[in-house]
């Protein structure tokens, strides 16, 4: 969940979950752990800070939905930016995150990301490793702009990009909590972000520009049309599609009795209501 606040009141046991309250009555953390150095006599307490991105965690779990987290499609690596040759001056962080794969069609590949670039802020914030990239980015969520400040060694030089988030694979089904759906079904099957799942998902060549199918509903118009879980859709008639929110806006506009859909391998299936 991020960095933790670092505070100096004695926490009792059982105390995990308590509301930390600034000067002002404002609720800014929740208390969750002990850390007793001598001793419980002398112990203090951390909490995890509550901002915009753990605030959509909280509203997505108490609405039943699924916690959806950031993914840009690189493998990342920690690294001390003191050995690295012709370092700008003006970077003064002693660490950051250096990219050893850029995965294919990916969120990171559209931004124009390379292997050996080094991330060092996300939305200005500073990166001074893997797990603060990894942390930043899947706290965004999916569908939103990240500003990643990128020092590139090959040509000497810092510059700005901006990557649309997708979705990070969830590895375990099993682990889902979820009682409702982000989108209604239609006509007997749901879509979601193409790396929603990494069962559907081929390492490292990843279809990303479609939506992927997650569930069909038997004897309903997609299992007729031969729709199975696990295809990818690509268009809704002659629309491109990319994301479930451009699925289901593409469909309710078009409101039609009979509806092609294509998928990733070129089949063209009419789904009738």
């Amino acid at each position: 969940l991020g960095t933790l606040l670092h505070i100096d009141t004695r926490l009792n046991l059982g105390g995990s979950g308590g509301a930390l309250l600034n000067l002002r009555g404002e609720l800014i953390g929740l208390t969750t752990a002990l850390a007793a150095i001598e001793g419980y006599e002398k112990s203090v307490g951390f909490a995890i800070p509550i901002d915009a991105n753990l605030r959509r965690v909280v509203e997505s779990l108490s609405k039943g939905l699924e916690v959806e987290y950031g993914f840009l499609g690189l493998q990342p690596e920690d690294v001390l930016l003191a050995p690295l040759r012709d370092l700008s001056p003006k970077i003064k962080q002693p660490s950051a995150a250096r990219v050893l794969m850029v995965f294919a069609d990916s969120p990171a590949a559209h931004a124009g990301l390379r292997r050996d670039d080094v991330v060092l802020a996300v939305n200005r914030k500073p990166i001074f490793g893997k797990l603060d990239l990894l942390r930043e980015i899947g706290l965004l969520g999916p569908g939103v702009f990240a500003e990643l400040t990128v020092w590139r060694p090959t040509e000497r030089r810092e510059f700005r990009t901006q990557a649309e988030l997708g979705k990070f694979p969830l590895s375990d089904d099993e682990t889902l909590i979820a009682t409702e759906q982000r989108h209604p079904e239609w006509r007997g099957l749901r879509v979601d972000y193409p790396t929603a799942r990494a069962k559907y998902m081929i390492w490292p060549e990843q279809r990303y520009p479609s939506a992927v199918v997650v569930s069909v509903a038997p004897e309903s118009s997609a299992a007729i049309g031969n729709l199975q879980e696990g295809d990818f859709l690509t268009h809704v008639e002659q629309q491109p599609i990319h994301t479930p929110a451009e699925f289901h806006a593409a469909v309710t506009k078009l409101d039609k009795p009979s509806v092609v859909v294509r998928t990733i391998d070129g089949r063209r299936l009419k789904l009738t209501r």
